[in-house]
């Protein structure tokens, strides 16, 4: 009896736990950044950035995407699994990712790409 209480008790708690990081992680959002402000920013900070695609370079199944807002940043996407990316020069997109230096200046590292419409 006092087992399945126990159980009982864990179970209640795991499933308010899990609710409560829910409702944490919908109301969790990045403000966008601007383009700018990248150089003054650490590395491995998320960033959320909007701006225009001005250049699309395919390698292997990796992209290398140039963004525009007034300023250009490189964005860097990694195993572009599907091979049927939907994005195209001259799109608005929103990034989330992750700041990095490669030679010397600043890029993003992308977690997702979003087409604004």
């Amino acid at each position: 009896m006092e087992e399945k209480r126990l159980l009982g008790i864990a179970l209640i708690g795991f499933l308010v736990g899990l609710l409560i990081i829910f409702f944490l992680s919908q109301s969790m959002d990045i403000s966008p950044t601007s383009i700018d402000s990248l150089q003054s920013l650490p590395n491995e900070q998320d960033i959320k950035i909007m701006g225009a695609v001005t250049k699309i370079v395919e390698s292997g199944n990796n992209l290398l995407l140039t963004i525009e807002e007034p300023k250009q940043v490189k964005v860097f996407l990694y195993q572009n699994k599907n091979g049927d990316f939907a994005i195209q020069e001259g799109d608005q997109v929103e990034i989330l990712g992750t700041i990095d230096t490669f030679r010397g200046e600043k890029q993003i590292i992308a977690d997702r790409i979003r087409v604004i419409p």
